[in-house]
């Protein structure tokens, strides 16, 4: 107690605010949100120390649920939330069709596979609906950023660059799909004993 109230007038004689800025909380593990808040709760009350929490919060109360905790354990200790806007239907594919042609031409300067027809396979096609955050956007084209130069060879890439972009999108935001696949792959395509690579 006696630290605590040192600690409380040092912020007092202060001449500044403080802000912290908690950034997607809603990643964490359950038991580490729940001692994250925990820790907020003892510490929300200090003079001159502001918090700003950014997550969501549908995910926060369901893990302090898990917990055994209420929503109302929240309300506790947030003052007052701010919900932003969804982001506008076509917004999220128009910054993953301006993402994936910069770094088509970055990686690929002589191909030509980057058209008017592939922008509309992508925007009128299955990937498309793939995304629902711009952090999943990010997440998908810094993945390719790093797997791409793998299939290209002399600024050409070497795939059905379709394709190859829908399955990596499954490999990332539906990995039981792509175990279904891989076990039922007889199914899909011819394999040849003779291949190097094996079954």
């Amino acid at each position: 107690e006696a630290i605590r109230k040192d600690l409380e007038q040092a912020l007092r004689d202060q001449a500044i605010k403080i802000l912290v800025i908690l950034d997607d909380l809603d990643r964490l593990h359950p038991s580490e949100i729940l001692e994250i808040f925990q820790l907020l709760k003892s510490t929300v009350d200090l003079p001159n120390v502001h918090y700003l929490l950014l997550c969501d919060r549908g995910n926060i109360e369901q893990s302090l649920e898990k917990q055994g905790f209420s929503a109302g354990y929240l309300e506790k200790i947030v003052q007052f939330g701010i919900e932003l806007p969804k982001i506008p239907d076509g917004h999220l594919t128009d910054l993953l069709l301006q993402t994936l042609k910069a770094l088509f031409l970055e990686l690929a300067p002589k191909d030509s596979t980057w058209n008017e027809e592939l922008e509309d396979q992508i925007r009128n096609g299955a990937l498309a609906s793939c995304f629902r955050t711009l952090r999943d956007v990010k997440r998908y084209t810094g993945e390719l950023r790093l797997i791409l130069p793998n299939f290209i060879r002399d600024g050409y890439f070497e795939l059905n660059i379709i394709d190859f972009l829908e399955l990596q999108a499954l490999r990332l935001f539906s990995n039981t799909t792509i175990d279904v696949l891989y076990e039922q792959r007889d199914l899909l395509v011819d394999l040849v004993d003779e291949s190097p690579f094996g079954n």
